[in-house]
């Protein structure tokens, strides 16, 4: 079977983490984490983003905003938006997280 391009990506980076070839890219803290636990907070973040934007866009329909108000829509735009890259980002930390587990 052949690897997809994420496959193959994540193998990328595991190794470039491994090789200590990425703390010019990442901050201090950042240096003894993992790739797949790095990005499983920023995919924590944008779930938060996602559910925050969607509280507050029910605040304003309890208010008395109607749903199709350019601020409601507004938030639920972001609310989307956040969680398709909280989706993506858990994807890619599943992706990094096999290719941890792959390494010697």
């Amino acid at each position: 079977m052949s690897e997809t391009t994420q496959q193959h990506n994540a193998r990328c980076v595991v190794k470039t983490w491994a090789d200590n070839n990425h703390t010019g890219a990442w901050g201090t803290a950042a240096h003894e984490r993992s790739p797949s636990w790095l990005i499983l907070r920023a995919a924590e973040a944008q779930t938060e983003v996602s559910r925050t934007a969607d509280r507050c866009a029910d605040a304003l329909l309890v208010e008395g905003f109607l749903p199709g108000h350019a601020e409601v829509r507004t938030l639920r735009g972001i609310a989307s938006t956040a969680a398709q890259a909280a989706n993506r980002l858990n994807q890619w930390a599943d992706a990094l997280a096999e290719a941890e587990m792959e390494m010697p």
